[in-house]
C-alpha cells in the first residue's frame, strides 16, 4: 500500500525528526561531559597547587617538619626548595594549558548555532573567569613565595656559620616567621574577599538582565496597546473591574468586622 501525501508519508517523517532530536541530545551530553572533564582537571590541579604552596610557605617559615630534620643544612633546604619549585611550576603550566583549552572550547561552542546559547550563559562565563582569577592568584603567590625563600636561603648560606651563636639573628628569624604567618592569613582573606566580590558581581549582572527583560516586556505591551486600541480598552476594563472587586471585598470585610465588634460589645 502506498499513499501520496497521506498518512504513510507522515509516518515516515516522524522517525527522521526523532532521530535528529536524539542525535542532538547525544551531542549535548557529550559537550557537557567534555566541559565537566575540563573543569574536573582544573579543580584537581588547583587543589594540588594549593597544597604545594602551603608546603612552600611552611618551608619559608621553617615549620615543615615532614620534610626537614633537626640537622638540616642550607644545601638540604635548597634541594627541597628546588624540587617544590619545579613541581609547582609544572602544575601551573598544566593548569594554564587546561584553562586555555576551556577558553577555546567555549569559543568553539559559541560559534555553533546549537550550542551558542549554552556557551554564552552568565554562569558558564563566570566559572571560566573564576578559574582564570585562581590561576592568576596562584602565580602571584608562587612568585612572591619563591622570591622570599630564595632571598632567605641566600642569607642563610651567608650567615650559616654565625647564626647559631648570634641571638640577634635568631630573633630576626622568629620575627620573619611571624610576618610570614600574618602574610598567609592576609592572602587567604584576600582570596575569600575576591570570591565574595565575584559572587556579588554575578548577582548584580543577573538582576540587571532581569530588569532589562522586564523593561522589554513592558515596551512590547505598550506597543501592543497602541497598535490595537481595542486591546487597550479591554485591559483598562479589566483593571477597573479588579479595582471594583477590591473595593467591594474591602467593604464587605469592614462591614463584617464592625458587626462582629458590635456583637462582642453587646455580649
Amino acid at each position: 500500500m502506498c499513499y501520496f501525501n497521506g498518512k504513510r508519508l507522515l509516518r515516515l517523517r516522524k522517525p527522521l525528526k526523532y532521530k535528529s532530536l536524539k542525535l542532538f541530545r547525544i551531542f549535548a551530553k557529550v559537550m557537557v561531559e567534555i566541559w565537566d572533564d575540563l573543569r574536573r582537571r582544573a579543580r584537581t590541579l588547583e587543589n594540588h597547587i594549593d597544597a604545594k604552596l602551603v608546603v612552600l610557605n611552611k618551608l619559608a617559615s621553617g615549620r615543615c617538619e615532614a620534610l626537614l630534620s633537626d640537622k638540616t643544612t642550607v644545601s638540604g633546604k635548597q634541594e627541597i626548595f628546588d624540587s617544590l619549585s619545579a613541581e609547582i611550576e609544572s602544575m601551573i603550566a598544566k593548569l594554564t594549558q587546561v584553562d586555555d583549552q576551556m577558553t577555546e572550547y567555549i569559543a568553539k561552542c559559541q560559534e555553533n548555532s546549537r550550542t551558542g546559547t549554552w556557551a554564552s550563559g552568565p554562569a558558564l562565563q563566570h566559572t571560566l573567569k573564576r578559574h582564570r582569577e585562581i590561576l592568576r592568584d596562584y602565580c602571584t603567590e608562587y612568585n612572591r613565595s619563591h622570591d622570599n625563600i630564595r632571598n632567605q636561603l641566600q642569607r642563610e648560606s651567608l650567615l650559616s656559620g654565625s647564626s647559631n651563636d648570634n641571638p640577634y639573628l635568631n630573633n630576626r628569624s622568629k620575627a620573619s616567621d611571624m610576618y610570614l604567618k600574618e602574610n598567609e592569613h592576609i592572602s587567604s582573606c584576600d582570596r575569600l574577599l575576591d570570591e565574595q566580590i565575584s559572587i556579588a558581581i554575578s548577582a548584580k549582572e543577573h538582576v540587571h538582565n532581569q530588569r532589562v527583560s522586564l523593561r522589554d516586556i513592558s515596551k512590547k505591551m505598550n506597543a501592543l496597546t497602541k497598535k490595537y486600541p481595542l486591546l487597550n480598552s479591554l485591559m483598562q476594563k479589566m483593571q477597573a473591574r479588579k479595582r471594583r472587586d477590591s473595593i467591594i471585598m474591602a467593604t464587605m470585610i469592614s462591614t463584617c468586622l464592625i458587626l462582629m465588634y458590635i456583637y462582642i460589645v453587646r455580649m
